[in-house]
């Protein structure tokens, strides 16, 4: 099997391509693979991208000063009571303890994401695939293994390929508009693998979706609430 043909194929939604994946004894390992290596990929090229921004950008500390120093220049501090200030002070230097939520680069939270996004890839992977394998099984009686399955589900992984886009100045990637495309190549797999009519797959496909919101979420938020812990540690923040 030519892999490079495969997961090309699979990127524009040619369901020969899941055939063939489903086809191969290594299924399983190459789908696992496939999803270890464009996640690292991708975190990869974010913290360098994140880090020549941080190094050739302007000094974010010159700009937090220069703010600050036109704030309590201004007419309107000097009517703020003392402890009104101090509470002004004190959100102020949270906010600027956290500049990427502002959209500033953030080199930490992309380093952090070199572990963070294999594990979520990873976890959704994973969940989705058992749901939608539970649901053909037990509900559709549709035949199939899972490993197998697993493998080929890998290959809705890869419309994040056009995240590499990003590197590039001014190119920004519709997230949801990848997300669709990942559902639509979860369709196939799903098709492909178990031999189900268009509307079954269909419906498997909408209601592994739906059901599988929760736990996306849950391992999202809680990687997400790490990584914002982790820069207000670094950031001097209390914790």
């Amino acid at each position: 099997m030519n892999l490079i043909s495969t997961f090309i194929n699979a990127l524009f939604l040619r369901e020969d391509a899941y055939v063939r994946m489903r086809d191969t004894n290594r299924a399983l390992i190459l789908g696992l693979v496939l999803i270890i290596v464009l996640a690292l990929l991708i975190s990869i090229l974010a913290l360098v991208g994140d880090m020549i921004e941080v190094a050739t950008g302007p000094d974010l500390m010159q700009i937090k000063n220069a703010v600050w120093q036109y704030m309590v220049n201004s007419s309107w501090w000097k009517e703020i009571p003392p402890q009104g200030q101090k509470q002004a002070q004190q959100m102020f230097e949270m906010g600027w303890g956290m500049p990427f939520i502002f959209g500033a680069p953030n080199p930490v939270g992309k380093a952090f994401d070199l572990v963070a996004r294999p594990v979520i890839w990873l976890a959704d992977w994973l969940i989705f695939g058992v749901i939608a394998f539970l649901l053909v099984r037990f509900v559709f009686k549709g035949e199939g293994r899972l490993p197998a399955f697993l493998g080929v589900l890998a290959l809705a992984v890869m419309p994040q390929v056009f995240q590499l886009l990003q590197i590039l100045p001014g190119v920004e990637i519709d997230g949801l508009l990848i997300n669709l495309w990942s559902l639509c190549c979860a369709y196939l797999a799903i098709k492909a693998s178990f031999g189900l009519s268009v509307a079954r797959s269909f419906w498997t496909t909408l209601v592994t979706w739906l059901l599988s919101l929760i736990p996306f979420f849950l391992v999202s938020g809680f990687f997400t609430a790490i990584v914002g812990i982790v820069q207000a540690v670094l950031s001097g923040l209390p914790k």
